[in-house]
């Protein structure tokens, strides 16, 4: 089966056959494998750097993921969760021992949770 083209100057149709040469080089998918192998641990190390420290900002949290991801381009090869815990304490408002009289404060802290996962 060639292909057809209608030339409209002539008005007659042209047709040809292409041959199509597939070349497969096994060192240069060796190699893209690797490169690709590196580029998923690179990203896994730097996201596991992050959970330990995520912050209490998620917009800037989620910057800092999504720019990780971009950087070492394994985008989807990531799932990547950001959970945010609410804790609220009593704390009272002056230094040292607090008196019976003294009024405790409640004081709400958000401390962010990244959960990633690796999807194939």
């Amino acid at each position: 089966m060639g292909k057809f083209w209608f030339n409209q100057e002539t008005n007659k149709w042209v047709r040809w056959i292409e041959r199509h040469l597939v070349v497969y080089s096994s060192s240069l998918a060796n190699a893209v494998i690797r490169g690709q192998q590196q580029r998923l641990k690179s990203a896994q190390n730097a996201l596991d750097k992050l959970a330990l420290k995520p912050g209490d900002d998620q917009e800037q949290l989620n910057q800092k993921v999504a720019a990780i991801l971009k950087r070492h381009r394994v985008n989807e090869f990531f799932s990547v969760t950001i959970l945010e815990e609410i804790l609220t304490e009593n704390r009272h408002k002056v230094r040292g021992r607090p008196s019976k009289n003294s009024i405790p404060e409640q004081v709400s802290l958000v401390h962010l949770k990244l959960q990633v996962e690796l999807r194939f």
